[in-house]
């Protein structure tokens, strides 16, 4: 992936104050605004999550909610703010449970308009063992972990260089027999 990177971004979700709620700003103190104007000039979007007790972490679960505002643009409009941004996933954790969470992030990522290549997503599960990013890394630079990043890394670059060269069309205004808030074919009443 070093090769077809252009530039990366880590956002550690843990680093900002994301006050709990439904809108785009919530406020004082609220640190959303930054992270979703970031994600939205990205290319790739990553979820990365540990598993807590069989679940993704509380604060990739606030994220989730936090972004239900770009779905409502995606059900009033028909175009979702992702649309052209391919998504991905990784997972780590001393538990199982990592297809459950992988399921779920997937589905909220494609009802979003985020684009699923295949092999999307990475896990690593096992002791945590040492933080240090070192040993992280070592951990997922051998055997099949390596195989799937590398994979992966792949499946995601290539699929942005497929909506690069054809990106899906805004085509608001070929919608317009389409009720506001439909999701797939739901024609207008007359």
């Amino acid at each position: 992936m070093s090769k077809a990177a252009e530039f990366s971004l880590y956002i550690r979700l843990v680093d900002y104050t994301i006050l709990p709620g439904l809108k785009r700003d919530m406020g004082a103190g609220d640190q959303w605004l930054d992270i979703i104007c970031k994600l939205l000039a990205a290319d790739i979007i990553i979820f990365a999550t540990p598993i807590w007790w069989g679940v993704a972490s509380s604060l990739m679960q606030r994220a989730i909610k936090r972004l239900h505002t770009e779905n409502d643009t995606l059900l009033e409009t028909g175009i979702s703010p992702f649309a052209n941004k391919v998504g991905g996933i990784v997972i780590t954790g001393a538990e199982d449970g990592a297809q459950h969470i992988i399921g779920n992030l997937l589905n909220f990522m494609s009802w979003n308009g985020l684009t699923i290549p295949p092999a999307p997503s990475l896990s690593w599960l096992g002791d945590p063992g040492e933080t240090e990013k070192s040993a992280i890394e070592k951990k997922f630079n051998s055997g099949y972990t390596k195989t799937m990043a590398e994979t992966m890394a792949r499946n995601l670059v290539h699929i942005v260089r497929v909506l690069r060269k054809d990106p899906y069309k805004d085509k608001r205004e070929l919608r317009a027999d389409i009720s506001a808030g439909a999701v797939g074919l739901r024609h207008k009443e007359e």
